[in-house]
C-alpha cells in the first residue's frame, strides 16, 4: 500500500478509454483529411475497404482517409505526444465535411507524468500501461478483417499461418493461427522467430539472428483437436533485407510435430501499415 501511494504521489497514468469513438465518414471519390492534435506515429485501419495514409517521412499531423462502401470498421491512430486516438470508419456517398479536426481530448488513451523523481513502483506501473496498450492494439489486429495468408507451413493435418503483420511504433505486431484437424491435441511449446542471413552451405557468411517476444495476447497452451485458434505476438521493431529471410516455427510440447516456413522481405516490412 506504501509503495502504491508513493507512485501515485510521483507518477501518475491517466486511462481514458472511450466509450463512443468519434465516427469518420468517407468514399472512394474523395479526400477526407483527418488533422490530429500532434504529429502522427503510426496508424492501423481494421478493414482492407478503408485506406488512411499519411507522410511517413516527415512529422506531420495531417491524414487522409479513403474508403469503399461496406461495413463500417475502425481506425486506430498514435501520436508522437504518447496519444491514442479510436474512430469508427463508416462509407457514405454523400459526405457531411471534407476535413475533421481532432481535438487532443479525444485521445482513447493518454498518459500524463506528474514529476521525474524515480521510484521502484513507476517500472512496474509503465509495464502494466505498456501491456494495456499492446492488448488494445493486439486485439484491433485480431478483429480485422483476415487477408490471404502470408505465409503456411503444413505437416499432417496442422496448419500454421502467418495472418497479419503490423508495424506500429517500435513494435512489430504478427497474428498467428494454428488449426488442428488431427486426431490428437496440439500443446504449444514454442512459436519461435529469427531472421537468417546467408547460406548454410557457406558457413562463413550464414547468420542466424532469434527475435524475443515481448508480449502475447491470446496464445493458447493448446490446440484441441479439430480446432483452430489465433494468436498475437509482439516483438521489437525490426526489417528483412533483400538478402535475408524470416523464419517462422512451431513445435510440439512432449511430441515431434514441428512446423517452419521462411517469409522473404515483401511479405514483411511493413505489408499492414496504411
Amino acid at each position: 500500500m506504501k509503495n502504491l501511494l508513493l507512485s501515485m504521489t510521483f507518477f501518475w497514468i491517466q486511462i481514458s478509454i472511450a466509450q463512443h469513438p468519434p465516427v469518420l465518414y468517407c468514399n472512394s471519390r474523395q479526400n477526407v483529411a483527418v488533422v490530429l492534435p500532434s504529429p502522427i506515429s503510426s496508424a492501423i485501419s481494421g478493414s482492407e475497404d478503408f485506406v488512411f495514409s499519411y507522410n511517413q517521412q516527415a512529422s506531420d499531423t495531417l491524414g487522409l482517409l479513403q474508403g469503399r462502401q461496406g461495413r463500417a470498421s475502425n481506425l486506430f491512430i498514435r501520436t508522437a505526444d504518447g496519444g491514442f486516438h479510436s474512430f469508427i470508419l463508416k462509407f457514405r456517398d454523400s459526405l457531411p465535411t471534407f476535413t475533421y479536426y481532432i481535438r487532443s481530448d479525444q485521445k482513447a488513451m493518454e498518459e500524463k507524468k506528474t514529476s521525474d523523481r524515480p521510484d521502484r513502483s513507476v517500472v512496474s506501473t509503465k509495464k502494466s500501461l505498456s501491456d494495456s496498450l499492446n492488448t488494445i492494439l493486439a486485439q484491433h489486429l485480431m478483429e480485422a478483417k483476415e487477408r490471404s495468408s502470408l505465409g503456411v507451413a503444413r505437416k499432417g493435418h496442422i496448419k500454421f499461418e502467418v495472418k497479419a503483420i503490423a508495424y506500429i511504433g517500435n513494435s512489430v505486431y504478427i497474428r498467428y493461427k494454428i488449426s488442428n484437424r488431427s486426431a490428437i491435441d496440439f500443446e504449444i511449446n514454442q512459436v519461435g522467430l529469427r531472421i537468417l542471413q546467408g547460406s548454410k552451405q557457406r558457413k562463413s557468411s550464414y547468420q542466424e539472428i532469434p527475435i524475443d517476444p515481448i508480449f502475447t495476447y491470446q496464445l493458447p497452451d493448446l490446440i484441441p483437436a479439430g480446432h483452430s485458434k489465433g494468436f498475437v505476438i509482439v516483438y521489437p521493431k525490426f526489417t528483412v533485407t533483400k538478402q535475408q529471410q524470416l523464419e517462422i516455427m512451431v513445435n510440439e510440447k512432449n511430441g515431434s510435430r514441428y512446423l517452419s516456413m521462411s517469409l522473404r522481405s515483401n511479405k514483411i516490412n511493413k505489408p499492414y501499415r496504411h
